[in-house]
This record gives structure tokens, sequence and C-alpha cells, in this order.
């Protein structure tokens, strides 16, 4: 297995899209040479094995996916649409009138992306420039700034507090006059915490105007913590902040690539020249559809969920980790430790689970089905006593 290990290990720029080659070696390819390849990757790299498909006997526990999907109406959906193949996406439309009930908001308020990620791209290209600044904590969900290092903006990144929340004091104090956008990923990936509500909405209405805020509600649908609440309904009515939501996680449609953006109809006009001007596919959207009508699916996604991260949270506990009580997709765990061999021998296991440069003490692990815990759990009371 040692081989394996190596074969899969690999530095990875976004946490929902697994790098087939290594970056460095593939700028090499290009002749760009290491300056470039220093001044794309973000500060928070990721090294972690990946795995095509879960496989037999396999726990994919790294990349936040919901294992329950996707579900029997979206399969259908799914199934009906390749008859679509041949043909340019059309049901933009409908998919934006159930978003519109779902809502309840106008449809020009939202703007449909290839997940949420094209969304992020869009935000950093339309307000970042070599003479802008990103501001955000750390750590965070990379992919924004990704992006903006490629359009040459400062980064300021702000260092969670001891329980894993963003420091929104911290994020205060670097933003200024040149600050273009403000990122705040709520639930935070990948430490997993919340921001209370009055606490964030008194800190956007003290951010500069030209300042556009972007928060990321990727795992909204499974927080249960009362001080929690999403910011659709500001987005609507302030012009300098959006909310990003998307189809990969609660709804099991990763692979689909369906995400939305919620704003102003003025931000959104202005942020809409940047995206694709073809951006989804046939299936993708009538699974989108076929998920907002699946109340069903979505309770018993959360229902898994919830279960998963609370038997995670108590195990670690056991096998000597320190984990953060989680209103995501996964749960964050301090080792006191490097994790690196913990990680790898897990992969032996046939269980993978994420670590990350930037935090060598922790591992991030996703929830998920029963199987994949007991597996798990088996593997980790090998490595404790081993």
């Amino acid at each position: 297995m040692e081989s394996e290990v190596a074969d899969t290990m690999i530095v990875n720029l976004a946490d929902d899209a697994p790098a087939l080659l290594e970056r460095r070696r593939f700028l090499t390819v290009l002749g760009a040479g290491a300056a470039v390849a220093t001044a794309i990757l973000p500060a928070c790299t990721v090294s972690e094995p990946v795995v095509l498909g879960p496989g037999r006997g396999t726990s994919k526990l790294n990349q936040n996916e919901n294992p329950l999907g996707p579900s029997d109406a979206e399969r259908r959906a799914m199934k009906a649409a390749l008859d679509l193949a041949n043909r340019y996406p059309g049901g933009e439309g409908e998919l934006l009138r159930f978003l519109e009930a779902h809502h309840g908001v106008d449809t020009e308020c939202f703007l449909l992306g290839c997940g949420s990620t094209e969304l992020l791209k869009v935000c950093a290209e339309a307000s970042l420039d070599g003479t802008k600044n990103l501001v955000q904590g750390s750590p965070t969900y990379p992919t924004l700034e990704r992006y903006a290092r490629v359009y040459g903006a400062d980064i300021r990144s702000v260092p969670v507090d001891d329980s894993g929340h963003i420091d929104l004091v911290g994020l205060a104090s670097q933003t200024d006059s040149r600050t273009g956008v403000i990122y705040l990923c709520n639930p935070n990936n990948p430490t997993s915490t919340v921001l209370p509500d009055a606490m964030i909405r008194d800190f956007i209405d003290q951010m500069p105007e030209q300042a556009l805020i972007v928060c990321d509600e990727a795992y909204h649908e499974f927080v249960d913590d009362p001080g929690y609440r999403s910011l659709v309904d500001l987005a609507v009515k302030r012009q300098n902040l959006v909310v990003l939501r998307t189809f990969s996680k609660v709804y099991g449609l990763a692979g689909m690539r369906v995400g939305y953006a919620i704003g102003h109809p003025d931000t959104i006009a202005a942020l809409a020249p940047y995206g694709l001007s073809i951006n989804l596919n046939n299936p993708g959207l009538h699974a989108a559809i076929a998920a907002l009508q699946d109340h069903d699916f979505v309770r018993e996604s959360v229902r898994m969920n919830a279960q998963s991260r609370e038997a995670i949270f108590n195990e670690m506990l056991r096998f000597g980790g320190t984990p953060v009580p989680s209103q995501a997709g996964f749960v964050w765990i301090d080792f006191g430790r490097e994790a690196e061999s913990i990680a790898r021998a897990l992969v032996d296991r046939h269980v993978f689970v994420r670590r990350y440069d930037h935090s060598p003490q922790h591992l991030r692990i996703s929830t998920g089905r029963p199987q994949d815990m007991d597996r798990l759990f088996r593997a980790m009371e090998e490595i404790t006593v081993v």
C-alpha cells in the first residue's frame, strides 16, 4: 500500500476539484517556471490522497460529498435529460423559477454558475486586480484566494480564533479603501464553525461600500445552531453583498456542478458578464429542479449528516483528538501532533481524509454512511493500538 499512497499524494488547489497533475510539475511542463508557480499557488495548499470513485471497500471522507446522493428523483431527472445531450442547455429559466419559489425572491436576484466555484471566480474577476486586496479568514476555503492571486490582488488573511471562528474584528482591521472583496465562508471550511447572526450583520454594516462581501453558505442546510441565520434577506437589499449556494452538498449533486449567487439585482447584473455564457448542462439543470422538490431526501441528508458528525466528534475524543463542534458536512480535529502519519495510515486501511499543509496537526473528516463510519473507527482503533 505504500506505493498507492505515493502515487496518489498530490497538491490540490481547490477543495472540490481534485487535480490530475501536481501543480508545480504542470507549470514546469508548460515552461512557466518556479516563479510563476510560486505566484499562483495559494498560501493554503493541500496534500492528500485522491481517489477516482469510491471503490469497493473504500471510504472517501475527504471531499465533503453527500454519500447518499443523488436521490432517486434526481437520478430519474438526469436519465431523462440524457436525451437532450445533443442540445445546448435550456432549462435555466425553469430552475430560476423554482429558486424564486424556494427563496421567496425575484429571479433577477439569482446568477447561476457551474457550481459555486465559477461564482467565486466571477466575484474575484469582477472585483479584484493588482490595485485591490482580498480580506479573508485563515484557514478558509481557498478557491477565491486562488483566483485573487491570478488577478494580482494582495491577500490579507486573518487567523481564526482559538475556537475556529472567523475573527471579524481582525477582518475589519485589514479592510481599507483598496479592499475589493471580503470573503466570509459561513459555515467556515475547514473549521466547521458559524458566525452569530447579529455579529455578522453588524460587521457588514461597518464595511466600506466598494468592497464586495461574498458570503459562502455551501453548508447552510446542515446548520442547527440557533444563533445562525442566512444572509439571503440582506443580500437582495444591499449592493455590496452576495450569498453563494450550491447543489453539491445537501442535494448530493457535486458532480453535476450547479450553484447560484443571490444578491441585489444591480449586483447580479454587474457580475453576470464575467460568467461563462453557457455554464450548465442539461442533466445538471434537471437534477437541480428535481432536488428542490425532493424535501424527503433533504431531510434524510440532514439527519444522516447530523448523526455522522456527532459520531465522528465523540469517537475522535476517544482517539486523542480535539474536534470542533461542527455545523457543516465534516468535522475539524486537532490531534496535537502532526497528523500526516494518521492520514497515511488511514489510506493503508482504505479510508481517505483531508490533511492540510497550513494546519499540520489537524484532519478534516467528512460525514459518511454508517459503514463508512464503522470503517473509519475500526481503522483508528488499529492506528491507536499500533
